[in-house]
């Protein structure tokens, strides 16, 4: 209702979605049992070796949608009332966070009049490329018979998680990077991996060392494999792996690097829907030397509970490339000792074998020896972060003024 009175158009959204094939349950039955002949003969025309049925399986829910997916869905604009409407305006839209998505908008001059019992159906359609909550706003607006204009607005939310958990493992080898990735399918369904590619950054060569499988057609026992295509069971995971490497590019400069290049995976889901994702792949997870170090000094002689004190802090730059340093503060990695201040300063541009020092505030909450922890500086020419732990350690004080 709407001002206390009731709406004379009626909205319904369903979402389009394919069916699943039925499982194939198998029975068994003797002849001496009730309906024991009809029953075996129903097995042996079913039994052709596969795990389906010749049944399709219609969703009972909503469903789950996954990153890559395509939503599609089903609007209804129904004349519930038994007068004619007028100046039938919808407009559908997609708000996933920050950013909101058009998917229909159609004027009131497209539809002048909606008579009793009729409905205007529309179907949309958005390929989902941001994970967590989304809503889908449907508005309508009309003119009733007594040229009254009315509002009606529903908004429908849903929840799209990750089908594919990359794990990543690098490894540095002299001058060469092995990137390891595990690609789990998240899902309770099974998918068909038909292409998986990577694209190093401009600098840098890659070289593929996942083995093409070469399979005579006398030992072929999984059709999937033979096309090019890999099953992908839900919860089971493959493993790709990749050398790259930096001809001409120093070695300390290459270790340095924040992003390697993009992983892309194509997949196709029953009856031939085709989807794809692609994976920024980064050095995050690896140890390299990212040639920056940071020290503590100037610590008073006595640090007195829940009273400020500053530390100067000296950050020298040991690399062969420039950096352009942001200091942040990890908080939950303060224990005792709080860094007072605003996180993300920005330090400027900072030469190869120089430095830049810089006072910090620290406030004691907790009496003890405690170790400064938290201090991380982000080098913002490739988003590469450096965590430094266990700086200075500072005996704390009880407050006895």
């Amino acid at each position: 209702e709407d001002g206390g009175r009731e709406h004379s158009l009626s909205l319904r959204v369903m979402r389009l979605t394919m069916p699943t094939f039925g499982a194939h349950h198998q029975f068994f039955a003797e002849s001496a049992d009730v309906c024991g002949d009809v029953l075996q003969q129903q097995r042996i025309q079913n039994d052709d070796g596969s795990l389906l049925s010749q049944s399709l399986a219609l969703p009972s829910n909503f469903g789950t949608i996954f990153l890559g997916d395509v939503f599609a869905s089903y609007i209804s604009v129904c004349n519930t009332s038994p007068y004619a409407v007028s100046n039938l305006a919808v407009k559908i839209e997609l708000n996933a966070g920050q950013n909101r998505h058009v998917l229909l908008e159609s004027p009131s001059s497209r539809t002048p009049a909606l008579k009793p019992s009729c409905n205007k159906e529309f179907i949309v359609r958005h390929a989902i490329v941001e994970e967590g909550v989304h809503h889908l706003i449907c508005t309508v607006q009309y003119t009733r018979q007594d040229g009254e204009r009315k509002p009606l607005r529903k908004v429908f939310k849903f929840k799209v998680e990750k089908l594919f958990g990359i794990k990543q493992r690098n490894e540095f080898v002299g001058d060469r990077l092995f990137v390891e990735l595990q690609v789990q399918n998240s899902s309770k369904s099974t998918i068909h991996i038909d292409r998986v590619t990577f694209e190093p950054i401009e600098s840098l060569q890659y070289r593929d060392l996942n083995e093409k499988r070469r399979i005579d057609e006398e030992e072929v026992k999984d059709e999937l494999s033979a096309l090019g295509l890999w099953t992908l069971k839900g919860g089971h995971q493959l493993c790709y792996l990749y050398e790259i490497s930096g001809s001409g590019i120093p070695v300390e400069k290459f270790r340095s690097i924040g992003t390697v290049g993009v992983f892309g995976i194509t997949w196709t889901k029953s009856f031939g829907a085709s989807s794809k994702q692609q994976f920024t792949v980064t050095l995050q997870g690896s140890t390299p030397d990212l040639g920056l170090s940071l020290s503590l000094t100037h610590c008073p002689a006595q640090v007195l509970l829940e009273r400020p004190f500053v530390l100067q802090c000296t950050l020298v730059n040991t690399g062969a490339t420039h950096v352009v340093p942001r200091l942040v503060f990890v908080r939950n990695k303060m224990d005792g000792i709080m860094a007072n201040g605003v996180s993300g300063k920005d330090l400027g541009e900072l030469p190869m074998q120089s430095s830049v020092s810089f006072p910090i505030s620290f406030f004691p909450v907790r009496p003890g020896v405690h170790k400064i922890n938290g201090i991380r500086v982000i080098n913002q020419t490739n988003n590469s972060k450096t965590d430094f732990d266990n700086v200075l350690t500072v005996h704390v004080e009880e407050n006895t003024a």
